[in-house]
C-alpha cells in the first residue's frame, strides 16, 4: 500500500474515531475559536460534547492547549485537509 493511500485510509478511520462533532469542532478551532465558549458558538456543538472531545482532539495531536486556548496541530491542518479532499472526491 502507498504511502499516500495508507495516510488516506488513517484519516477517514481517524475521521470516524472523532466523528461528526469531533471534525466541527477541528473546523471551528482552525477558524479562529480558541475558547470553549466561542468553540460552542462557531461549532453549534453542545458543550457537554466539547468537554468529551476537547481531549480526544488533544490526545490525538490534531489540537494543543495552552492555558485555556485550544489551537490547532500542523497534524490537524493536514488531516483537515486530507478529510476535506476525500469528500470532494
Amino acid at each position: 500500500m502507498s504511502a499516500n493511500k495508507k495516510k488516506s485510509n488513517d484519516s477517514i478511520n481517524l475521521k470516524y474515531l472523532i466523528g461528526d462533532m469531533g471534525f466541527e469542532i477541528l473546523l471551528a478551532i482552525k477558524k479562529g475559536a480558541s475558547k470553549k465558549e466561542t468553540i460552542k458558538l462557531l461549532s453549534g456543538v453542545p458543550m457537554e460534547c466539547i468537554n468529551g472531545r476537547l481531549p480526544v482532539l488533544i490526545d490525538l495531536n490534531l489540537i494543543s492547549k495552552n492555558n485555556e486556548e485550544f489551537y490547532i496541530t500542523e497534524r490537524g491542518i493536514e488531516f483537515k485537509k486530507r478529510v476535506e479532499f476525500k469528500n470532494k472526491i
